[in-house]
C-alpha cells in the first residue's frame, strides 16, 4: 500500500512539474539586471557550451564569481541540445532538466524519511515536497535550487541508508557520499557544512 501511495506522490510530482514546465514557457533571460542571477547562469552555460569557457561578461576574463557547478551542468545539457537535433530551445531544455530533478528529489525525501523516522514519515515528507508551490514554479526558471535541492537529498540518501548500528560506513559508501557532496559544493558551497554531520555521526559512534 505505501508502495502505492509513493507511486501516485512520485507521479503526481512529475505532472505537476511537466504541466507547469510546458505551460508556462518564459523567455530566455536577456540583462542581468532584469534576471539577475539567472542571466548569469543562462549567459555562462551557453558560453560553456559553444566552446568559449567561463568568461566574466563583464571583465571579458576569466571568473569564478559564480561557482561552477550548475553552469557547467547547464552547459553539459545545452551542449548536447546545440549540437543535436532535438532541440535548440535552451529554456525548455533548462525546464526539463528541473522537471526530472525536482521529480527524483520527491523519491529521496522518502528515502531520507524513511530511513531516518520510518515509512510514514517518509511518505510525509515526499508529499510535502510533491506539492510545495515555490519548488514547482521554480522548475521553468535558470534558478539553481532544484538543482541544489536534488544533491543534498542524494548525498544524504547514500549516507542515512546506512545501518550504523553494525558501526561506521565502508570506504564506498563514503566515496559515494564525498563524490555527490563535491559535486553540491561546486553548485553551492556551504553544502560542504553535510560533512559535520557526518563527523558528528562518526563522533557518536567513537571511530578513530
Amino acid at each position: 500500500g505505501q508502495r502505492r501511495v509513493l507511486a501516485a506522490i512520485v507521479a503526481a510530482a512529475f505532472a505537476l512539474r511537466l504541466g507547469w514546465a510546458l505551460g508556462v514557457r518564459p523567455e530566455a533571460p536577456w540583462d542581468w539586471a532584469d534576471s539577475g542571477d539567472q542571466f548569469s547562469y543562462y549567459h555562462y552555460g551557453g558560453e560553456i557550451a559553444r566552446g568559449r569557457g567561463y568568461v566574466s561578461y563583464i571583465t571579458g576574463q576569466a571568473t569564478a564569481y559564480y561557482p561552477i557547478g550548475y553552469p557547467a551542468l547547464l552547459g553539459a545539457l545545452y551542449f548536447v541540445a546545440l549540437h543535436t537535433p532535438i532541440t535548440d530551445d535552451l529554456m525548455l531544455v533548462t525546464a526539463l532538466f528541473h522537471v526530472v530533478l525536482g521529480t527524483a528529489s520527491v523519491l529521496l525525501a522518502f528515502v531520507v524519511g524513511r530511513a531516518m523516522a520510518g515509512p510514514r514519515v517518509g511518505i510525509v515528507a515526499a508529499a510535502l515536497l510533491a506539492g510545495f508551490p515555490n519548488l514547482v514554479y521554480q522548475v521553468s526558471s535558470v534558478q539553481l535550487e532544484t538543482t541544489f535541492i536534488f544533491l543534498v537529498l542524494a548525498a544524504l540518501a547514500v549516507i542515512v541508508t546506512h545501518d550504523w548500528t553494525a558501526g561506521p560506513p565502508g570506504p564506498r559508501r563514503l566515496a559515494a557520499f564525498g563524490a555527490v557532496m563535491g559535486v553540491a559544493v561546486l553548485v553551492r558551497p556551504f553544502a560542504a557544512v553535510l560533512l559535520v554531520g557526518l563527523v558528528g555521526a562518526l563522533a557518536s559512534l567513537r571511530v578513530p
